[in-house]
């Protein structure tokens, strides 16, 4: 079972239904020395995946704490895949705070074998943010003082705004809408975390979280560390980073965890999962998203 692979005199039928002129269902006979094995597959199958959030950093010492990196992203080509074929989902955790990295998510069988990597942590000392998950590994940025803490890297890009700016904002996660067949702009994921900001003059500031579920950062006054913003965590299920937070007497925000989203043609009809799984119909695909580990049949 698994994606189509090439063999010696295998014929490719068509069955009823068709997708942008492609067949939604294939056969194929492959003829060996045994005797002939006829197989149907489910053809224009795509997947998305999104890893965990780090956590922002927070308590302990003085100093400006990074936000967490965003999950790294990967999105699988589109293949022909097996009737009876199962696929398997593991959803990454989102960091926890102060500083711990997220999970990766990850899918097997089928040919669906693929990973995105883990955000980073956002760093205490010297307070820069935390890289985004493999494959795009998009740093974050450095500390610039001990008053601003660096915003953690995002799927979508690198390094965020330079911290000295007094923005630390959160690197942009990745734009998924194309996948998606949504309205441009509005599914990000992987966002990075801001930094967090310690600040003497009114009102103090705090790094924003990248678009993509990054957490803002937290704030305080420079005397006597008054927290008046508390860091803010990466969005559930979006692979945001958590933001940091300024100063020792609070924690950064916890970083969000995973998602997976199946896109399969609306024509086929037959399939079950496990796991927490919704479905939605956009055009002519339906899209499985999975919000939990599970699986998932064709």
């Amino acid at each position: 079972m698994g994606v189509r692979t090439n063999s010696t005199n295998t014929s490719r039928g068509l069955i009823n239904k068709f997708l942008d002129g492609k067949p939604l269902l294939v056969t194929r006979t492959r003829h060996t020395g045994g005797g002939t094995n006829k197989s149907t597959f489910i053809a224009n199958v795509a997947l998305m995946l999104i890893g965990g959030g780090g956590a922002g950093a927070g308590y302990g010492g003085e100093g400006a704490r990074g936000g967490g990196g965003g999950g790294g992203y990967v999105i699988s080509a589109e293949s022909d895949v097996e009737t009876g074929t199962t696929v398997v989902i593991t959803i990454g955790s989102g960091g926890s705070a102060p500083g711990g990295n997220g999970g990766n998510t990850t899918s097997s069988g089928g040919g669906f074998d693929y990973t995105a990597g883990f955000g980073s942590g956002g760093a205490g000392s010297p307070g820069s943010g935390g890289p985004s998950g493999a494959p795009q590994s998009n740093s974050g940025s450095s500390k610039g003082s001990n008053y601003s803490g660096g915003g953690g890297g995002g799927a979508g890009q690198g390094t965020p705004a330079p911290p000295w700016n007094d923005t630390a904002r959160g690197g942009q996660g990745y734009d998924f809408d194309p996948f998606l067949n949504t309205t441009p702009g509005t599914q990000y994921y992987g966002g990075g975390g801001g930094g967090g900001f310690r600040r003497s003059q009114e009102p103090p500031t705090n790094g924003a979280g990248g678009d993509g579920g990054g957490g803002n950062g937290g704030r305080t006054h420079n005397i006597g560390n008054n927290v008046d913003y508390q860091a803010g965590s990466g969005g559930g299920n979006t692979g945001g980073g958590g933001g940091g937070h300024p100063s020792g007497n609070a924690n950064g925000g916890n970083g969000g965890s995973g998602r997976a989203v199946f896109r399969v043609p609306s024509a086929y009809t037959t399939r079950n999962t496990t796991g927490t799984v919704s479905t939605e119909t956009r055009g002519s695909y339906t899209y499985y998203t999975f919000t939990s580990s599970g699986t998932i049949n064709f």
